[in-house]
């Protein structure tokens, strides 16, 4: 009889250590985490929803210029240069709104700390992602990590998934996107658009 006192006392200190390591306790209250997940998911679907109308519009203006040359034989010059114009500002215009979306993500969510946006048990449960971004080491890494980056090296995050994703829409997107007329350079601004 003893014997077993000790052994559950051993079980029962192993539950409860274990129980305080899987779940800690969140450094800030639950309504100041929801609040950072509520602006977060916000500011993730208002710049995907602009990067995805402004790629398919300058998409859809290229395109209009190429069916009009490819069936109806007009000189599609005029209208590649005017489709250029609009289009030049994307590149700027996605990288600003992308700016934008992450300081005021950063603004709802300065002082929580990486341990709380990682747990999924007291946290908002980013190690669970498939993105690879359960290894970022601060929040910042962790914002960029979910919507993306500018440039070359852009290819992950929610901006890389609506590159990808305009091309699924539109299969001529990356053409359009690509056409020498516009001067996009979707190598170094978009660099996961195409399949």
């Amino acid at each position: 009889m003893h014997r077993i006192a000790p052994i559950v006392t051993a079980v029962i200190t192993a539950v409860l250590l274990s129980t305080t390591l899987a779940s800690p306790s969140a450094a800030v209250s639950s309504s100041i985490l929801l609040t950072c997940q509520k602006r977060f998911e916000s500011k993730v679907r208002a710049f995907t929803r602009l990067a995805a109308n402004k790629l398919h519009s300058c998409a859809d203006r290229v395109v209009r210029c190429k069916l009009g040359s490819e069936i109806d034989m007009d000189d599609p010059t005029a209208c590649l240069a005017a489709a250029g114009e609009k289009c030049s500002v994307l590149p700027t215009t996605i990288g600003d709104a992308l700016a934008k979306a992450k300081t005021k993500i950063t603004d709802k969510c300065t002082g929580i700390p990486i341990a709380d946006f990682q747990s999924f048990v007291g946290g908002l449960g980013f190690s669970n992602l498939g993105a690879g971004c359960n290894t970022a080491m601060t929040v910042n890494d962790l914002i960029d990590c979910v919507i993306g980056v500018t440039g070359p090296t852009g290819t992950f995050g929610a901006k890389c998934a609506v590159e990808r994703e305009a091309f699924i829409r539109d299969p001529r997107a990356v053409d359009s996107l690509s056409d020498v007329s516009i001067n996009l350079d979707p190598a170094n601004n978009f660099p996961c658009l195409g399949p």
